[in-house]
Order: C-alpha cells, then structure tokens, then sequence
C-alpha cells in the first residue's frame, strides 16, 4: 500500500535543454519551420525567409511577425527590399501575441512535447521536437484550425 503522506520525487537531469524554432503558417494548412540552437539573428532570419521564397515556387510571400529587434535589422530590410518582388512583411502591433498565428502553434509544439516522457539530452531533444514538427506539417487540418480563431481572422480576410 503507498503512503499519501510523502512527497513524491521526479527525478531530472538538473539541465536545462533548449532548442529554437521559427515557423510559418498558412491558412491553407501548409508549415514551414526551422531548429537552431544559437539566438535568432538576421543571417538566420534571412536564411529562413530564402527557405520562405523557395517553397513559395514563385509566387509572393506574405508574411506576418512580431517586433523581434531581428526583423528590423538593416540587414533583414535591405535582403527584403532586394526581393521586394518575392517576399512582404507586415508587423503585429507590440505586445500582441493572440493576433500571431505562430504562438497558436507553439502551444501545440509544447503541448505534444510535454505530453511525452522526458528527454534526456540535447540529441533527444532534438530528434522530440523534430518528430513533432514532421508531425505538424503533415496535418494541414490542424494547421487550418488555428486560422478559424477570431483573433487571426485577419489574416484570411
């Protein structure tokens, strides 16, 4: 029989493991993302937006983010001016979370990650969330649902 009178003990690795993603969503259903390990900054933005360009096959990029003193760098505004014909970016207001798309699919990153056994190390972690994102992009159902919150109708309008 177990004692209720103890506190129970989960054991952990007394590290924090991290890992960076950005994303893109559509309101078609389609996700784009990519891992990295150091802090954002504007080669890795720009490499991400060329990401962007390439799987858009020629049509035009709209795209949608927050005020990340990295989308406003003056590297990030002169590649964006040199392809003003592929790419456009609009900025959220400050502090306004509910109105991006992609913090509705963080949640559903976190989720799935916390619903699963603990990770032990930075391979781990990586091959998780790796796992998750595949997972995420091959659900264009899902990806659609975030669209029909009220506060992304702005996007599809």
């Amino acid at each position: 029989m177990y004692a209720c009178n103890h506190t129970p003990v989960i054991t952990t690795t007394g590290s924090r493991l991290k890992l960076n993603i950005i994303s893109a969503i559509s309101n078609t259903g389609l996700m784009r993302y990519m891992t990295y390990d150091e802090s954002m900054n504007g080669v890795l933005f720009i490499n991400f937006l060329k990401l962007l360009i390439k799987s858009a096959r020629g049509s035009m990029v709209y795209l949608v983010v927050d005020n990340l003193k990295t989308h406003h760098s003056k590297m990030v505004a002169a590649f964006l001016q040199e392809k003003s014909d592929r790419i456009r970016i609009f900025y959220l207001p400050p502090y306004c979370p509910e109105l991006n798309p992609d913090e509705y699919l963080n949640h559903i990153i976190k989720q799935r990650f916390h619903a699963l056994p603990q990770v032990k190390n930075k391979d781990e972690l990586s091959s998780v969330v790796g796992q998750i994102l595949f997972d995420l992009k091959r659900d264009p159902k899902l990806i659609r649902r975030i669209f029909l919150k009220e506060e992304i109708q702005y996007i599809t309008n």
